[in-house]
This record gives C-alpha cells, structure tokens and sequence, in this order.
C-alpha cells in the first residue's frame, strides 16, 4: 500500500484545481513557464513546489494559492 505524503496531499489540492479549471498540464506549463516534465513530478507529489511556482499557478488558474495549504482534518 502507498504511503499518502503531505506532499502528495498537497500536490492533488493543486491537481484538482487544474482539473477543475480544465486546464491541460502541457497548457499549464506553458503558460506558467514550467517545464512539463517538472510540473507533472511536482503534480505527483514526487518534488515540492516552489512559492514562485505556486503563485504561478495560482494565477493561471484563477484561484488563490492559499486554499492548498487548508488541512481538511483541522477544518472540519
């Protein structure tokens, strides 16, 4: 069985606000800057993201970076 990381946690946060948003990853890294095959191992949770990075994303997106670092067992 896998082993579910604070990193993988986050990095599906930010995967399904790109999802949602119906944003490629080879669009997103476009547009961000990103090389694809970094931001598909960051989107996996295999390498941590960078602030710049985030903001990045945030922006292409149309969402706030913020809403990632929620912890949904402290939430709720």
């Amino acid at each position: 069985m896998a082993l579910i990381t604070p990193h993988r946690q986050f990095a599906d946060r930010v995967e399904a606000s790109r999802v949602n948003a119906d944003i490629p990853v080879l669009k997103l890294a476009e547009l961000t800057g990103i090389p694809k095959s970094t931001l598909q191992r960051k989107l996996k949770g295999v390498d941590e993201f960078s602030a710049g990075q985030l903001t990045s994303i945030a922006s292409v997106l149309g969402c706030s970076a913020a809403e990632w670092f929620v912890d949904d067992e402290a939430a709720a």
